[in-house]
C-alpha cells in the first residue's frame, strides 16, 4: 500500500499534529467566528418567531372582527366554521 509522507498507519512522524499545531490560531479564529454566526442566527430566529406570532394574532383578530360585522346568516355560519377551525 502506498502512503504519503506523514500519513498512514505509522505512529511516529505523523503530519496531522504538525498541521494542527501550525494552524491552531486559525482554527480557533474560525471556531470563534462560527460561534458568533450561530448566535446571530439564533437571535434572528427568535425575532422571526416573535413576528410570526404577532402576525398570527393579528390575523385571528381581523378574522373575528370581520365575522362579527356580518349580517348574512349563511356568511355568519361560514365565518363561525372558519373561526372554530382556524382559531384553536
Amino acid at each position: 500500500m502506498l502512503f504519503c509522507s506523514g500519513v498512514g498507519d505509522q505512529t511516529e512522524n505523523l503530519i496531522f499534529p504538525a498541521i494542527i499545531d501550525r494552524n491552531a490560531a486559525g482554527f480557533f479564529n474560525c471556531y470563534k467566528k462560527g460561534d458568533e454566526l450561530f448566535k446571530r442566527l439564533a437571535e434572528e430566529l427568535n425575532k422571526f418567531k416573535v413576528r410570526l406570532y404577532r402576525t398570527e394574532q393579528t390575523k385571528k383578530f381581523n378574522l373575528r372582527k370581520y365575522c362579527s360585522t356580518i349580517t348574512n346568516s349563511i356568511s355568519r355560519a361560514w365565518c363561525k366554521t372558519i373561526v372554530t377551525s382556524y382559531i384553536k
